[in-house]
């Protein structure tokens, strides 16, 4: 109760002060107390590792949610492929997993196979799979993407030929030239995330 009072104090400051005062104690008041130290025992890097991994599965997840087009609070099937151990760990996370990623169906890959059409991630080397037939139109997606490439493709070219032009890095004020290096870098990762959404719609085996 002590810790958590002295924990709480610089988010609640009366009522723990008030608290502390009615509790044994040494000092005069809980705002000059020392702050709480961990103790070893606490510590569990198991548990730890086990988190950092649930953790980036969730947030691998989103992220292809996201990039494929679907709406955040869409459940999805999601297939997952690694070694004995890592799949392990899958299977003992699924409770949490499942709600925080929303996802639908939860499979574990240990015969080594993948969705033929997917969206793909890789968190510590264990491979993570979102099946996209099914919840988006396959072939009007496609077409999407294409187009997008292409238009961004050209955007590409003319940041690239006005970040070439001597006359432009000569007279343009130096944050103009920095704001057109950003945009081509964005640009640049714009397409990455294009190209790899367009991997994504190919049938694999």
């Amino acid at each position: 109760m002590d810790g958590v009072l002295r924990l709480l104090h610089p988010f609640m400051p009366f009522v723990t002060e008030e608290l502390w005062q009615a509790l044994p104690h040494e000092g005069d008041c809980l705002a000059t107390a020392a702050w709480p130290k961990a103790k070893k025992a606490w510590f569990d890097a198991e548990v730890e590792h086990d988190i950092a991994f649930l953790q980036e599965l969730v947030v691998s997840v989103r992220n292809m949610r996201v990039e494929a087009g679907l709406q955040p609070g869409r459940r999805v099937p999601v297939v997952v492929r690694g070694s004995a151990a890592q799949l392990d760990l899958v299977e003992k996370l699924a409770p949490q997993l499942q709600p925080l990623a929303r996802i639908e169906r939860l499979r574990v890959a240990r015969d080594g196979s993948r969705p033929a059409v997917a969206a793909s991630s890789v968190v510590r080397g264990a491979e993570v799979f979102l099946p996209l037939e099914g919840l988006i139109d396959l072939s009007e997606e496609r077409e999407r993407l294409t187009r997008e490439a292409a238009k961004l493709l050209d955007d590409l070219e003319a940041a690239r030929k006005k970040l070439r032009n001597q006359d432009f890095l000569r007279k343009a004020r130096p944050e103009v030239v920095e704001k057109e290096r950003l945009r081509l870098a964005q640009l640049e990762e714009t397409l990455d995330k294009l190209k790899r959404a367009q991997e994504s719609l190919r049938v694999t085996s």
